[in-house]
């Protein structure tokens, strides 16, 4: 791919921020794997020691495989519904998070421009940018980012160069060596950061 240009190179990206951008159960990462996994093995742990003695659990005549999917789908409740829910409640509550916007990526940073704000914002602002394979995270904090969704690029010639001009304006000492752009979870953002 073409090198960045700060001087010369602009990317325009029109988002419309949806809330499986931020959020589903079903995206291929760490957290959700993790999850997963538990999820299972708590199932299986209940079915086995169900199974090894029913009268202990006091639930009657309930087969064990009954037993093990009434935890698992307890803990998919706990784990997975209710933080997608709460995303779509964001996005039901504030309906600026659906509101479409113009983001252009130059080298001084990010320019947002949309019906309710105009605002830039310098790479300083961020503390480190996020990659994920369907999504860019620019973190100002732990619990605060803007998601940058890969689907409203253009093309990946796009997506490189912003990468670019991340990266080139982090060594520039934006942030110094934290925050160069990388391959990463959505595991470490919590799904209530959203910030348009």
């Amino acid at each position: 791919m073409s090198e960045y240009d700060a001087d010369k190179a602009q990317v325009v990206v029109h988002v419309d921020l949806r809330p499986h951008d931020v959020y589903t159960p079903f995206h291929w990462n760490t957290r959700n794997i993790i999850c997963w996994v538990l999820v299972l093995a708590a199932g299986w742990v209940v079915y086995e020691s169900y199974s090894d003695d029913p009268e202990r659990w006091h639930l009657g005549a309930m087969p064990p495989s009954a037993a093990a999917f009434g935890a698992i789908a307890v803990l998919c409740l706990g784990l997975f519904v209710f933080q997608y829910l709460y995303v779509r409640r964001l996005f039901q509550k504030y309906p600026v998070f659906k509101k479409p916007r113009q983001l252009r990526f130059g080298a001084e940073g990010v320019h947002v421009e949309s019906e309710d704000v105009r605002a830039d914002y310098k790479w300083s602002l961020f503390a480190r940018v996020v990659e994920t394979p369907k999504v860019f995270l620019l973190l100002q904090t732990a619990s605060t980012a803007m998601y940058v969704p890969k689907r409203c690029f253009n093309s990946p010639a796009d997506i490189a160069l912003v990468k670019d001009a991340a990266d080139v304006c982090f060594r520039r000492g934006a942030r110094g060596e934290r925050g160069i752009v990388g391959k990463a979870c959505a595991a470490g953002t919590p799904a209530g950061a959203v910030h348009v």
